[in-house]
């Protein structure tokens, strides 16, 4: 019995003289992984390039840009569902990601934008954050419904037929 006993305590003092080595490798694991990820922040920080807003508008084909209308009140996760709808992001959460990683979330301005699909997330999030598209149209005197509603259609502000149903009488029966 003697010598199971000790052969016992033998064993247990080895599994508890090798939880030390264990501690110090989980340590030195954990370090390397911090390090290397302090690392990678850092040099994320210090390479990103500042993004110009007049760079980025001049890179939009006004014909061929995308025209998203952001909602009042619209959150990151409303924004990115809107965007992937549209076609100009292929995924909501890295959006949602890459917008609170780089402090975006909340400056969303809301209004009509006009964005491009080869625009980059940052890209995007800073037009998104600059002031809404604004629209100047000049109707002259004497301009009848239909040809306001042809000028403001031109404009892309709405459409003719959106315009003109209510001017059309209920009992005309006109399917426009």
């Amino acid at each position: 019995m003697n010598g199971s006993s000790s052969a016992a305590s033998k064993n247990k003092a080895k599994k508890s003289g090798n939880k030390f080595p264990s501690l110090i490798l989980y340590f030195l694991v954990f370090l390397i992984i911090f390090t290397i990820s302090t690392l990678a922040s850092y040099t994320y920080f210090v390479n990103e390039e500042e993004i110009n807003y007049e760079e980025v508008l001049a890179k939009i084909d006004p014909e061929k840009g995308i025209q998203v209308e952001i909602p009042r009140g619209a959150n990151t996760d409303d924004i990115a569902n809107i965007l992937n709808k549209e076609g100009v992001i292929s995924s909501p959460f890295w959006f949602k990601f890459v917008s609170k990683f780089n402090g975006y979330d909340g400056r969303y301005k809301s209004g009509k934008h006009i964005v491009d699909k080869n625009l980059g997330y940052k890209e995007i999030m800073e037009i998104l954050c600059s002031n809404p598209v604004t629209t100047t149209v000049t109707i002259i005197e004497g301009k009848n419904s239909d040809q306001i509603a042809d000028i403001l259609s031109e404009k892309k502000l709405w459409t003719k037929r959106i315009l003109l149903k209510p001017a059309i009488p209920k009992n005309l029966n006109i399917n426009s």
